[in-house]
């Protein structure tokens, strides 16, 4: 029932940020090409859990998420449905954490937002991330296509 809530509640909060905020601004803007690996930052200092969220044509998704273990130096990975192509680090301290996206592709273009979590109920949200990719399908399948034949024709 409280994943049931703070899902409407973190829903009905990302609907009010896609409306006013980013139009004035209120995210912070990344590009990258097709096929190519991105990391995104975000400040995990005195908060022991972390979430990544990716929001796209209205569809709220839940990344990965982690915490900290016991020692408070180490990252324990709770979710990550997409281990193939998603990964969090975190440095030393795990005073910051990155998620970094291997091969980039159209669907991951949209809003990333870095949720924090100390001792409270709520977590706080870091400002989102607009990632947004280079490039078109024909680009990248005929980059692919191309790596592909030479391969295959220097042997």
């Amino acid at each position: 029932m409280k994943k049931v809530i703070f899902f409407c509640v973190f829903s009905c909060w990302i609907m009010q940020i896609t409306s006013s905020d980013l139009s004035a601004g209120g995210s912070s803007d990344v590009r990258v090409r097709m096929g190519e690996n991105i990391t995104l930052n975000c400040s995990m200092r005195n908060r022991y859990e972390v979430a990544w969220y990716h929001l796209r044509s209205e569809e709220l998704v839940l990344l990965i998420s982690a915490e900290k273990d016991k020692t408070g130096r180490k990252l324990l990975i709770n979710y990550n449905p997409n281990s193939n192509r998603m990964e969090i680090t975190a440095d030393g301290w795990v005073t910051r954490v990155s998620l970094t996206i291997s091969g980039v592709t159209e669907s991951d273009s949209g809003l990333y937002f870095c949720g924090i979590k100390s001792d409270a109920p709520e977590m706080f949200f870091d400002k989102p991330i607009r990632l947004e990719i280079e490039g078109n399908r024909f680009q990248f399948f005929s980059s692919y296509l191309h790596k592909l034949v030479n391969v295959g024709g220097s042997g």
